[in-house]
């Protein structure tokens, strides 16, 4: 069980818990399940140590380090963080600033994107094959699942997805609901494009 940091992005009563804590008056957050996959040592030079973890949705390593300060009865903080992996995202696969703004610059910057079907793979995809299905998703008008073509499996009611047009490029995230009667609908949520 972990208590988030005073300074997280969770939402209590509407309101994110930084925003209260930036205000003076810290929220006390419930503790969470979360999960260590793997917590290695890396480096020691006391009073600093560097390690590597793996860990669940959810999990907080500045928490870490605070508890871990607390247990050792001196405090603790984190002095650095690097995200080597997020999802399908891996930090070998980033592209720098400077290398962006070489190829934005050289007119190239699309080569840098990466396509939504290989960024999200878990969510289903659904493709606004005509024109007159696309204008209505970039109105955010919720439609029937089979106005679609799918690639994949068909969304289940209270499931994201995205929506791409007929080039593949993501047009908004969506939900998945089924409406009064029983019908499936795709409930565009944000834009992307």
């Amino acid at each position: 069980m972990q208590r988030p940091p005073a300074f997280s992005a969770l939402k209590r009563e509407g309101r994110a818990a930084y925003e209260s804590a930036r205000a003076g008056r810290p929220l006390e957050l419930a503790p969470r399940p979360v999960t260590f996959h793997e917590l290695r040592l890396l480096a020691f030079e006391p009073p600093e140590f560097e390690v590597f973890a793996r860990v669940s949705r959810g999990t907080y390593l500045r928490a870490l380090a605070r508890d871990l300060g607390e247990a050792l009865l001196c405090g603790g903080h984190l002095a650095a963080l690097v995200r080597t992996r997020v999802g399908a995202f891996r930090l070998e696969n980033a592209v720098s600033p400077e290398h962006l703004g070489e190829l934005s610059a050289a007119g190239r910057a699309a080569e840098a994107l990466i396509p939504a079907r290989r960024a999200f793979p878990e969510m289903a995809m659904l493709v606004a094959a005509d024109e007159g299905t696309r204008r209505e998703v970039m109105w955010a008008r919720p439609l029937p699942v089979e106005r679609f073509s799918l690639e994949g499996e068909r969304p289940a009611a209270g499931q994201s997805c995205l929506i791409l047009d007929s080039e593949g490029r993501a047009l908004f995230l969506a939900e998945a609901a089924a409406d009064e009667s029983g019908v499936l609908l795709v409930r565009p949520r944000k834009k992307l494009g």
